[in-house]
């Protein structure tokens, strides 16, 4: 008998051993499958809440990560306007909370961190960016940085204006794709290293070389933030399909966390256009 065993052993070695490493690992199939959908926050000429609506539909989530913070409270300002319909939520919110309406099982996840006052943040720096370039571009009109920084700048902004038709231009699928996504990290390096450090030579752009150096340390604080409080979700969460849905510049930042991550479970991140290859017959 135990000869026997020996033998049946020996003979099947190879196929018990595989069996082992799947039950311990887990590795037969994704524990969890993760979708990152980066958007514009509003309306473009592709690009709508229907089209984020059946985007998120094909995937068919049981989590929703989403770009807000859960203990920020809504001014009376917005209460009033969501209620007599003078003030909306922006493109992604009203289509999550829609699709959320209508698939009462799906649980949505927070991970942004708090702003004391969101909105202000935004007018402040939209402020600060519009009068930084618009002061650079009168000084490159009257030629008053030197030959290289004007040969430098005018690259970045090429680059960028580059992107951003990229982006006007294309479907979600589309400015979802690995090479859009690159593109904007290099713009955002190039921005916070090299046109900050051209910036500082010059004292007219002293204030908007103040705005860029805390800006960037915000923006990485504030990515580091998200991919962290997402991880940790994902690490503790028992929902098997998550999808993130956060700003388009994000979306570099949480892919490489998630890929330089080492979860507990298996975890697989897929592409936008994979979707098909998962939605149930």
């Amino acid at each position: 008998m135990q000869n026997q065993l020996f033998l049946f052993l020996k003979k099947f070695k190879v196929i018990i051993i595989f069996i082992l490493v799947i039950l311990k690992h887990g590795i037969c199939f994704p524990q969890k499958q993760i979708v990152i959908i980066g958007v514009t926050h509003t309306s473009i000429s592709k690009f709508n809440s229907d089209s984020l609506y059946n985007t998120i539909s094909q995937f068919e989530p049981t989590a929703i990560y989403t770009e807000r913070n859960k203990s920020e409270k809504l001014s009376i300002k917005m209460q009033l306007g969501l209620l007599f319909g003078f003030a909306h939520y922006n493109l992604e919110r009203s289509t999550i909370l829609k699709y959320i309406k209508h698939n009462k099982n799906v649980c949505e996840f927070p991970f942004d961190i708090k702003f004391q006052n969101r909105s202000r943040y935004k007018l402040k720096k939209n402020k600060a960016e519009f009068e930084g370039w618009e002061t650079i571009n009168q000084m490159l009109n009257n030629r008053e940085f030197s030959v290289i920084d004007s040969t430098s700048i005018k690259k970045y902004l090429d680059k960028s204006q580059f992107v951003q038709r990229q982006i006007f231009d294309s479907t979600l699928y589309n400015f979802n794709q690995i090479p859009i996504s690159d593109s904007i990290e290099l713009c955002i390096n190039i921005l916070y290293s090299d046109i900050i450090s051209i910036i500082e030579r010059y004292p007219k752009l002293d204030h908007f070389h103040k705005f860029l150096k805390t800006e960037s340390t915000f923006w990485h604080f504030r990515n580091t933030e998200i991919a962290k409080n997402i991880i940790q979700e994902i690490q503790t969460s028992k929902n098997k399909k998550i999808l993130i849905v956060t700003g388009l510049f994000h979306v570099y930042f949480i892919r490489k966390a998630l890929l330089n991550h080492k979860f507990d479970s298996n975890v697989e991140l897929i592409n936008v256009n994979q979707y098909n290859r998962y939605k149930q017959p």
